[in-house]
């Protein structure tokens, strides 16, 4: 898979600001886990960025290791200078494709899905990741519900070195349900404030982001099909 500098094209500054900005969203994530999906197992995020997501979740529920994967060089590199002592290894795509074959427990990501193109691919990939009867959660949201969705896919090109891909909820159930997982998932609703600053202009309007929030989601797929 193709690695970058910096996922956007911005750089690693904007990178960061998204990180700051995803802080709670991440913190909600992990509350509407399962516990059990945790405790003492293996985890890998895929799409990981700077690697905040799992330091997060280890304070929640303190797995036994875990890896983080990204596209982005640099990300990785800042992933890998704040870890600390926490049981986390850092790679690119393209070193942890070059590693022996790894199996895991847990994967998460978090708004990586409608970057992907492939999603049978993806699918797959992740069934030869876990180890049996493992849990995929991932957070998507169904841009194609946007009113001004032109614009948005514009404001999407300008920073990021990756295309917005319009899955359906049902084409992400169908094709996981094919490749041999139970499909779970749940909305998500807004457990507080909105905040909203002069530098957020990725939605047309303020409406218009509150409403997505009703077309954002948590899966949890299981692995069933051995």
């Amino acid at each position: 898979m193709k690695t970058f500098t910096t996922w956007t094209k911005e750089g690693a500054a904007l990178e960061q600001e998204m990180e700051d900005s995803h802080l709670n969203q991440w913190q909600q994530t992990i509350s509407e886990y399962l516990p059990e999906d945790f405790k003492d197992y293996a985890v890998l995020d895929f799409g990981c960025s700077q690697g905040a997501f799992l330091k997060h979740l280890y304070k929640k529920y303190p797995f036994k290791n875990a890896v983080g994967i990204d596209l982005s060089v640099e990300a990785i590199k800042t992933a890998n200078q704040r870890k600390e002592n926490l049981p986390v290894s850092y790679y690119t795509t393209e070193e942890f494709a070059n590693k022996t074959p790894q199996k895991f427990d847990v994967v998460v990501s978090n708004s990586v899905l409608f970057f992907i193109e492939d999603l049978e691919a993806h699918a797959q990939q992740i069934f030869n990741y876990l180890n049996e009867n493992g849990v995929y959660y991932f957070t998507f949201t169904d841009f194609s519900k946007l009113s001004n969705l032109n614009r948005f896919i514009e404001k999407i090109d300008q920073w990021a070195n990756t295309p917005l891909v319009l899955h359906t909820l049902d084409d992400i159930v169908k094709v996981f349900n094919k490749n041999g997982f139970e499909v779970q998932l749940k909305q998500f609703e807004a457990n507080n404030f909105i905040t909203f600053n002069s530098k957020d202009d990725l939605y047309a309007n303020a409406y218009e982001r509150l409403t997505m929030l009703k077309h954002k989601y948590l899966f949890r797929l299981t692995k069933t099909n051995f």
